[in-house]
């Protein structure tokens, strides 16, 4: 994701359809010109599982 996204909360990020296939974990606040990863192509699985950890039901 590179371009800014809805205001309201509501309204989806991705498509329905969309296959995440790797995320990269970067350090806030952003900084297009200089990111700083934490992680890079972490797998899906294993990011949803960090955040099922962290959001036990």
């Amino acid at each position: 994701m590179t371009g800014p996204t809805a205001f309201d909360p509501d309204v989806p990020v991705l498509p329905p359809t969309a296959e995440i296939t790797a995320i990269d974990r970067l350090q806030a606040p952003y900084n297009p010109e200089a990111p700083q990863y934490l992680e890079q192509d972490l797998a899906w699985p294993v990011f949803a599982a960090r955040l099922s950890a962290a959001n036990p039901a």
